[in-house]
């Protein structure tokens, strides 16, 4: 099996969690393991099809959706 990096995710996660209260941050990590586990399991097309749904579901996240 080939092994997908995931840096980009962990990179993106850092840079979404920085002003957040602790409640967002545990949020915003949940929301990263899944879309890891997604990006690994062959979910999405691109690494940018990754990043664009990880910030989709934080901002549905932050906006109470």
């Amino acid at each position: 099996m080939i092994s997908l990096s995931t840096e980009f995710l962990d990179r993106l996660a850092s840079q979404l969690k920085i002003g957040k209260d602790p409640a967002s941050r545990r949020a915003i990590e949940r929301i990263l393991d899944v879309i890891k586990k997604s990006y690994e399991n062959g979910q999405y097309q691109s690494p940018t099809e990754a990043e664009r749904d990880f910030r989709q579901l934080v901002e549905r996240k932050k906006n109470g959706k």
